[in-house]
């Protein structure tokens, strides 16, 4: 025990004269305060592009129930009327953004076309994506390895080097446990810059203490722990400092950069995109089917009955209002038609998914991404059930309202209080 108190003394004497660690640690804490500043910044902006769609969506309802002053036809109000779904941030978001500032977080929803909103809906402004954001969880994952080597690279080369390896190893220690300790305290400094940065993203964001922000810090340390093995395999295995150094940068460029690319790549190679063109042309020529044929009888007739083959409660006569229901069946057969556009799509998305989830048991790097996105919610499988949470609620505001056209009724000013509410996942 005095001997591994000497050395760590020793060793906190050597970093703190040490140029590499000082501009290092400054540059380690400037760049993750200003991750976690931008981290705050994209969440609290989706949070406020939230907070106010729902403040106008609420007028909107205000608004439109303070002008219906008598019953009315409830096509009308459906029409007049679209409802939002969203998908709100976690605080952990700010520390691991994943996919949320790729994806599609709020929708106005109308009862009718399901599949046309879901595919047309538009993310962030594509040029400021072409930028990318930083976030904790790179700083961590892809940053603090190359702090962690710039420390260790030659923590028993450098004295074999100078000649002063055997003047240690005359004090009662061995290569393996003077290795073993150096290796420690460059972990304990690692451990503690990331649970300063850490402890100081949840004051600033106001995350919680709670599981999820420990597990998240958990994972985080095991990752660290990780580089700290391979510091001391690469140490105790390579006698010269250069070499040790060269190595290291090899296993991170191999585990940080080049398997994911290649990765990325298989994938994009194996379930390619559809060209975004491509959907928007195929949605545009089945909506103008919609009007080209609208004064066909023979052809609204067929549609009409394959509609109330289909959803036998909703079969009604011509006679009342029949332009409505028409078009309600019309765009019902229409997302028929989309649908598997929109399959393909969560398809794809999750095959793509399964390979990554699939390789990142291999490499840690990927292993530790994807488990940081998934406590934060910010990962493709959170994002899919979301899209499930949009359908499940679209099927709602249909039947509300397709029940009360198709029955032929009267929408009442006291309806306005049965409209169903999209109820977002509690995190």
């Amino acid at each position: 025990m005095k001997v591994f108190r000497s050395i760590l003394c020793l060793e906190l004497k050597v970093l703190f004269r040490s140029s590499i660690f000082k501009y290092s640690a400054v540059f380690f804490f400037i760049i993750g305060s200003y991750s976690i500043f931008v981290g705050k910044t994209v969440i609290n902006e989706q949070i406020n592009t939230i907070e106010k769609a729902k403040a106008l969506s609420n007028e909107k309802f205000e608004k439109l129930k303070s002008t219906i002053n008598q019953d009315t036809l409830p096509n009308v109000v459906g029409n007049r009327l679209p409802r939002l779904v969203y998908n709100k941030p976690t605080s952990l978001a700010a520390l691991s953004i994943g996919q949320s500032d790729l994806l599609p977080f709020f929708i106005d929803l109308k009862y009718f076309a399901l599949t046309r909103q879901i595919l047309i809906a538009q993310p962030t402004n594509p040029e400021k994506l072409l930028v990318g954001n930083i976030d904790l969880s790179f700083v961590f994952i892809q940053l603090l390895p190359l702090f962690m080597i710039a420390l260790g690279y030659n923590l028993l080369a450098s004295e074999k080097e100078t000649g002063t390896l055997s003047v240690l190893l005359s004090f009662p220690i061995t290569k393996m446990q003077l290795i073993t300790y150096r290796v420690f305290f460059r972990i304990l400094i690692s451990l503690l810059l990331a649970f300063f940065l850490i402890a100081s993203a949840a004051a600033v964001i106001k995350i919680p203490i709670n599981y999820s922000i420990c597990n998240w810090t958990f994972i985080v340390f095991c990752y660290i722990l990780f580089w700290g093995l391979v510091l001391f395999v690469a140490n105790l295995l390579i006698e010269s400092s250069s070499s040790v150094a060269i190595t290291l940068l090899a296993v991170w460029l191999f585990l940080v950069v080049l398997v994911p690319t290649g990765v990325n790549i298989y994938i994009s190679a194996k379930y390619p995109s559809s060209s975004k063109s491509d959907l928007t042309q195929t949605i545009r020529h089945e909506y103008e089917q919609i009007w080209q044929r609208y004064d066909d009888p023979q052809y609204r007739f067929q549609i009409a009955e394959q509609f109330g083959q289909k959803y036998p409660a909703y079969r009604s006569d011509t006679s009342y209002n029949w332009s409505d229901k028409y078009m309600l069946a019309q765009f019902d057969n229409y997302d028929q038609i989309l649908d598997p556009f929109f399959v393909k799509y969560k398809r794809d998305i999750s095959n793509r998914d399964r390979i990554v989830s699939s390789v990142s048991f291999l490499n840690p790097v990927m292993f530790v991404q994807n488990s940081l996105n998934k406590i934060a919610k910010t990962d493709i499988q959170s994002y899919l059930i979301y899209q499930e949470e949009i359908k499940s609620y679209h099927s709602e505001l249909k039947k509300f309202f397709y029940l009360k056209i198709f029955s032929n009724q009267i929408f009442k000013r006291s309806d306005f209080d049965s409209i169903p509410v999209f109820v977002p996942t509690a995190y």
